[in-house]
């Protein structure tokens, strides 16, 4: 098999193409080099409003209040919910807990230095420098966008280090581990499965001869990971509502619908274009190599990127062993020994880390630079924020700050969990933001005290002229009305 020939436990001190040596310690360095990089990217101050959610609820878990029903909504209050990336959650709060928001920033910088570790290892197929570098551009330029410090990051490096078990032909038993934390971290180990067991049946196929027969060579490792799952879930405060959250989730199209990162990618983003790239260079590759399931494979994960964009990153790490071995024989990035000057490949390697040590010092370790948290302090002034007798209307993201901010006292009309809300719920929100005529009754529905909301809206605008409501101030390019009716000093 093309992913796995340059894998496994090869000793050899060099990797020839095209009649170009470059020696194993200048590849070392060039991925010690990527691997600083994504560091520095990776400590920038937090901001990723489903992030603050999932702290908040790190929190709770560490202070004893496992939730199993919505504590932060007034919409939603008493639904049930599985917290899905509850594994993901405490660890960031536990994190902070003993080393504060620094800390969280670095362990963020360090899970993407660790991801693009294990994306230029899948790049070994590649053969030299050249392919191997290219391959690595295009699988950073369309993750990047998606790598952050959401739990989904947890699971690409989780993703990550399956491939390198199963193209590299290690131990099946290393599954077992990922697999049961993976489905404690984020919904998406049902596609890691898929993907696994393709690689696996792949590797079988049409990879090197071996002694191994089908069963010890795909479906012990299949089961292993499969089991793993069950077993991670059993023991998991939340049982084997983990195992069915993938599938209610999928229910939810009603919802998902709204939601931007569950729709079709935009076609020139930065993202979709590498994504597109990444395909058809696998695509070829599998053509040329006559692999015809690892062009189903590919197929599979360039219908999942159209369908929904959040998919996209998925493909970037998943397609990187077929793209490497699509790039074998690409060129060589020169004279061997230009590479092997570790002095200035440590000195570049020093410099990157360097630099994310002052960006993590300098920088504000949360970023709330898109909440509104000026007018918030006003509200709180009043006690109108975080009150159970008070409604405020905001937008999801919003919601998410504030669960962050106030934990289960937040009372938010919605936040970004789109398994949780009710369809009525969703769709109105929906309605305010593109300004629907119905912005009154909708406002009504939920007994609105306070609106706090974005200015360059029609909403606003509507709140501005009605005479039952009263501009409480603006700030941050957000306005804060009061409905005169119901909150005494409106």
């Amino acid at each position: 098999m093309a992913v796995a020939e340059h894998g496994g436990t090869s000793s050899s001190a060099s990797t020839t193409v095209a009649g170009s040596t470059v020696s194993g310690a200048a590849l070392r360095w060039l991925g010690m080099v990527w691997f600083s990089v994504a560091v520095m990217l990776g400590v920038h101050a937090l901001s990723d409003n489903s992030f603050l959610t999932h702290l908040a609820t790190g929190r709770l878990i560490l202070d004893g209040k496992l939730p199993h029903v919505d504590p932060y909504s007034f919409t939603a209050a008493g639904r049930p919910w599985v917290v899905q990336s509850w594994l993901a959650s405490v660890i960031d709060a536990g994190i902070e807990r003993v080393g504060g928001l620094g800390a969280l920033r670095w362990f963020c910088g360090l899970l993407m230095g660790l991801l693009v570790a294990l994306i230029w290892r899948l790049t070994r197929p590649a053969g030299d420098a050249l392919a191997r570098c290219v391959t690595m551009t295009l699988a950073a330029a369309t993750g990047v966008v998606w790598w952050g410090e959401r739990p989904q990051m947890l699971a690409f490096v989780l993703m990550g280090l399956a491939l390198v078990v199963v193209t590299e032909r290690r131990s099946s038993w290393w599954l077992a581990p990922i697999f049961a934390i993976w489905i404690n971290v984020h919904a998406s180990w049902p596609v890691g499965l898929i993907i696994v067991g393709t690689y696996l049946v792949i590797g079988f196929v049409h990879g090197p001869r071996s002694e191994r027969g089908f069963v010890e060579a795909v479906v012990t490792p299949a089961l292993i990971a499969a089991s793993s799952c069950v077993v991670g879930a059993l023991v998991s405060p939340y049982g084997s509502a983990l195992l069915r959250f993938p599938l209610d989730m999928a229910k939810r199209t009603d919802v998902l619908q709204y939601i931007l990162e569950w729709r079709a990618p935009k076609l020139f983003a930065v993202d979709t274009i590498g994504v597109a790239l990444i395909v058809v260079i696998a695509l070829v590759g599998a053509w040329r190599s006559r692999q015809p399931l690892s062009a189903l494979l590919v197929l599979a994960i360039a219908a999942m990127s159209a369908v929904s964009a959040r998919n996209i990153a998925v493909g970037a790490v998943a397609l990187v062993p077929l793209v490497a071995s699509a790039l074998n024989g690409l060129g060589s990035m020169g004279r061997p020994e230009s590479l092997g000057r570790r002095p200035v490949m440590i000195s570049a390697a020093a410099a990157l880390v360097a630099g994310a040590i002052l960006i993590s010092f300098t920088a504000p370790h949360v970023n709330l630079e898109s909440y509104p948290a000026e007018l918030i302090d006003r509200l709180e002034a009043k006690g109108w924020v975080a009150t159970s007798g008070v409604h405020v209307i905001t937008h999801d993201y919003v919601g998410n700050y504030l669960t962050y901010r106030y934990g289960d006292a937040a009372n938010v009309f919605v936040d970004d969990r789109a398994e949780l809300y009710p369809f009525r719920v969703a769709k109105d929100d929906v309605d305010l933001i593109r300004g629907a005529r119905n912005w009154r009754s909708i406002l009504d529905r939920y007994d609105a005290d306070v609106v706090l909301w974005s200015l360059d809206s029609k909403l606003a605008r509507g709140l501005e002229r009605e005479a039952g409501w009263r501009s409480i101030g603006q700030a941050n390019g957000f306005g804060a009305w009061c409905r005169v009716s119901t909150l005494t000093g409106c």
